[in-house]
């Protein structure tokens, strides 16, 4: 192929890329999309496409249509050598789109394969964090919560992590529930205020969430109220960065505060419109965890 050839070839790729950190997310797939006839032409780039599209498809919340995109690129890394770091990539991003959507052993096999491929020198210390991440937050919904306490010691020996991926913010949270279970409500709060320091608009009512069924477990129903409402208030304020799954854990949450209260017409109510805006979000494991601990009562 002629020098003017690849340089064409990489003009929409890069293009996309501006448009990415620019979160212009809709242009940058348009231009990944003209980019994908030449890049079939080399294994190694088009893995690099489609890891590119399925990162920016997370961005947008279209996790199946993410972890679709990771799976096309799993196949073009499967022609490449086993510690080519689009093998990582693709391993990566399966498991973060398997992960967002609830389907946890999924996300533990593909986590485990990205784990294998992490050690290339061209992977960062803040995505092999982020991998660690994935095990601790798969161990959390198990209830294995002294399994996830040791993934995240060992992602927080790791050199400190940028937040540009989240990853502190994640960390925070994870610690916030592990110390929580454990019976630390202090560190537990603690963790949970770091955690909401560092979230993003999209990440706040997760956070909320997770603080509320928390409190609700230590007893402190007024508290557990409070984070409900941020939670379901978040769908008024800012519906952009409500996702469904988030908006569907406040409600099982209120359902739960409800039942404590003696209201059980409104708390069957709030638990069957929350049941199925997790469902619909085909949230599954979310859904388990919420719907056990919808009959937590102080």
């Amino acid at each position: 192929m002629s020098t003017s050839n690849r340089r064409a070839m990489a003009i929409h790729f890069e293009r996309a890329e501006r448009l990415f950190h620019r979160r212009w997310y809709a242009a940058a797939l348009w231009e990944w999309q003209q980019h994908l006839p030449t890049a079939r032409r080399n294994p190694a780039d088009l893995a690099r496409t489609f890891n590119a599209m399925s990162a920016t498809l997370m961005e947008q919340g279209e996790n199946r249509q993410a972890f679709i995109k990771a799976e096309l690129a799993r196949d073009a890394a499967s022609q490449l050598p086993a510690d080519h770091p689009q093998g990582f990539f693709a391993h990566f991003n399966g498991a973060l789109a398997a992960e967002q959507v609830g389907d946890i052993e999924v996300a533990r096999t593909l986590a485990e394969g990205a784990l294998r491929r992490s050690t290339a020198s061209e992977i960062s210390s803040d995505r092999r964090a982020q991998v660690m991440g994935i095990f601790a937050y798969i161990a959390i919904n198990s209830e294995q919560y002294d399994v996830a306490s040791e993934w995240l010691t060992r992602a927080q020996e790791l050199p400190p992590p940028s937040n540009e991926w989240r990853i502190l913010w994640a960390q925070m949270l994870d610690l916030a529930i592990c110390r929580g279970v454990a019976g630390d409500r202090g560190g537990s709060e603690t963790a949970f205020t770091e955690a909401l320091t560092l979230a993003g608009p999209s990440d706040v009512a997760n956070v909320y969430a997770e603080r509320g069924w928390m409190r609700l477990r230590s007893g402190d129903v007024a508290s557990a109220m409070a984070d409900a409402r941020e939670v379901v208030d978040g769908l008024v304020r800012s519906p952009a960065f409500l996702t469904l799954h988030d908006a569907g854990d406040g409600l099982m949450l209120l359902a739960a505060l409800a039942r404590a209260h003696g209201e059980e017409t409104l708390s069957s109510q709030l638990y069957m419109q929350g049941f199925a805006w997790l469902a619909t979000a085909g949230w599954r494991a979310h859904l388990r965890r919420s719907t056990r601990a919808v009959g937590l009562t102080p």
